[in-house]
């Protein structure tokens, strides 16, 4: 009886290590789907508009809450710069989207769009130098694939993407921007703590 008990004591922990294996080998397993899954999805769905896609021209309220239409009939490319108020990378960036703005005046057409009506008096300073259209429609929104802040995209004249990006303006991305644009970007904010 005794060697019994010692067998089913040896094959219960053999069978609860096998069975810790199991679960274990599972997890990876389906994390390494729900990754895939959610890689997809970011890429089905995500912010980044491909070049060429022909864009509505954008309707909306100035800073003062008159209508405003952003048509792309100018001469020169427009860029949208989409940001939240609240959006920690957004604050980091501006110092970027103000060298943007002053070093590529007349070539380039620079406007803000704001994802809320409401700025704060912090944020004003930063919006000095561009103007800023708030209160798009769903339908705009998803045209752009405004999803994520901070996020800029290009438009040529007659409406089509030539660039867009995600993200604010940083490493190997900030390079890359500041060669097609042809400017020096002065680098990212350093980040607040939180309160």
């Amino acid at each position: 009886m005794q060697w019994f008990t010692h067998r089913s004591t040896f094959v219960i922990g053999n069978v609860r290590r096998h069975m810790g294996v199991v679960l274990l080998l599972m997890s990876v397993g389906l994390n390494v789907v729900l990754s895939q899954e959610l890689r997809a999805s970011r890429s089905a769905s995500g912010p980044s508009l491909e070049a060429g896609t022909l864009v509505p021209d954008i309707v909306g309220l100035s800073r003062d809450g008159a209508p405003v239409r952003i048509s792309f009939d100018a001469d020169v490319p427009t860029v949208l710069y989409y940001f939240k108020d609240d959006c920690g990378w957004c604050e980091r960036n501006w110092p970027n989207v103000n060298a943007l703005v002053t070093q590529t005046r007349g070539r380039y057409r620079v406007i803000g769009i704001a994802a809320s009506s409401a700025t704060s008096a912090n944020r004003r300073e930063h919006l000095a130098l561009l103007p800023v259209v708030t209160g798009l429609d769903a339908e705009t929104i998803a045209a752009y694939r405004f999803y994520g802040t901070p996020q800029t995209v290009v438009v040529a004249p007659g409406g089509r993407v030539l660039k867009s990006w995600t993200g604010a303006y940083q490493s190997r991305q900030a390079d890359v921007i500041g060669e097609f644009f042809g400017v020096a970007l002065p680098g990212l904010l350093p980040q607040v703590p939180s309160r």
